[in-house]
């Protein structure tokens, strides 16, 4: 068993090793497949399953391949202001009508800071709060979310 993330989830990888596998038809493997599902607990489980062949797998050669660019851009920090500047862009109110902006939160606020599990700092609100915020109004919680001032078009 290993842990990891994956979607900035923590989940349970269990392999198995197994010479079952051998000489499988497409059914069979598509029904183990899914009994495999059921067995972790479904697709949302945190949990997933692996059955290798352990003769393929030992005769199974791999091969790693980093990129100097990425190498060098993290030691540089310059990795960091490529997030931030897409994070400035993503959230502009320019483009920011046209972005899913919880997902941007997500993506480039939440995951740095979550360890395993991203919904962990978000706010429980219901769909009638997050709609006020958007209008400017009051939200049920008594908070007034005030909106930035709009700039008007200059007549030339």
């Amino acid at each position: 068993m290993n842990k990891g993330k994956d979607s900035g989830k923590e989940v349970t990888h269990k392999i198995e090793f197994t010479d079952d596998l051998i000489n499988l038809s497409k059914e069979k493997v598509d029904e183990l497949e899914w009994k495999m599902i059921e067995e972790a607990g479904g697709m949302e489980s945190s949990q997933r399953n692996y059955k290798v062949n352990p003769y393929q797998f030992a005769r199974h050669k791999f091969s790693l391949y980093i990129d100097p660019e990425m190498i060098i851009s993290r030691s540089m920090g310059t990795d960091q202001l490529k997030k931030e500047r897409a994070f400035t862009l993503l959230t502009d109110p320019r483009v920011a009508p046209y972005v899913d902006q919880q997902a941007v939160i997500d993506k480039f606020i939440l995951e740095d800071y979550s360890d395993g599990d991203p919904d962990e700092f978000k706010k429980k609100q219901s769909p009638n709060d997050m709609l006020n915020a958007i209008m400017g109004q009051e939200t049920m919680s008594g908070e007034q979310v005030v909106q930035p001032p709009q700039q008007l078009p200059i007549n030339q």
